[in-house]
């Protein structure tokens, strides 16, 4: 049982840290057609080439300038070509890590090199994970060893590792601003009330920056 649980943690975190938008099945509902993303990945990066030469900025969030190459590949990441959708999931991901910042959140590189080792090791032992992690490299470009010592999966990680982290702390605040009532809370009540103060930190720090799109 422990094994099963470690190596779906592996496979979990390989995946959400290889799609950005945080699991293309979490996004997307249980009927999304993840090869079919995979494969659409694959094509889009085929033809990319012409993408990358245009370093054209469509989304401006700050300080963070969003390049027509990383904008289209999230609409398939994200399955839409609503860019309402995209434009606000990829705010919403910069803020995040904003307010992460803001609250003395920091990630230390040997903690990201030491989960990627973690990650890796249980890789390579399970081959079952192997198999189906191995599409999702393939998808992004990378191989079973190139992967790893990606600067790709460095900054992957470690944004993985900083919400983690944010995620904890705004539950230990909601926690403790609740306690005499906390054990009458389920945990999923406790998470939305996470979710719901996550998201005013969010919407705070969005009214103090500039957001530009360009068309």
């Amino acid at each position: 049982m422990k094994k099963n649980k470690i190596s779906i943690l592996v496979l979990v975190s390989i995946i959400i840290c290889l799609v950005i938008s945080v699991g293309v099945q979490a996004n997307n509902g249980p009927n999304t057609n993840v090869q079919e993303i995979l494969n659409s990945i694959k094509k889009f990066r085929t033809e990319a080439d012409f993408l990358k030469a245009d370093d054209s900025y469509v989304l401006e969030i700050g300080e963070r300038k969003i390049t027509k190459a990383e904008y289209e590949l999230m609409k398939i990441q994200l399955d839409t070509q609503d860019e309402k959708r995209v434009d606000e999931f990829l705010i919403k991901r910069v803020l995040e890590k904003k307010v992460a910042k803001d609250k003395g959140i920091e990630v230390d590189e040997n903690e990201v090199l030491d989960y990627i080792n973690f990650v890796r090791e249980h890789y390579n032992k399970d081959a079952e994970i192997r198999k189906m992690a191995d599409d999702y490299f393939e998808a992004y470009g990378f191989d079973k060893d190139s992967f790893w010592t990606s600067e790709e999966a460095y900054a992957m990680y470690h944004d993985f590792i900083l919400l983690g982290e944010l995620r904890g702390s705004i539950m230990s605040e909601v926690m403790a601003e609740n306690e005499a009532e906390l054990e009458n809370l389920t945990y999923e009540e406790i998470q939305d009330l996470a979710d719901e103060k996550l998201d005013k930190l969010v919407d705070n720090a969005k009214s103090k920056i500039k957001i530009k799109k360009h068309n």
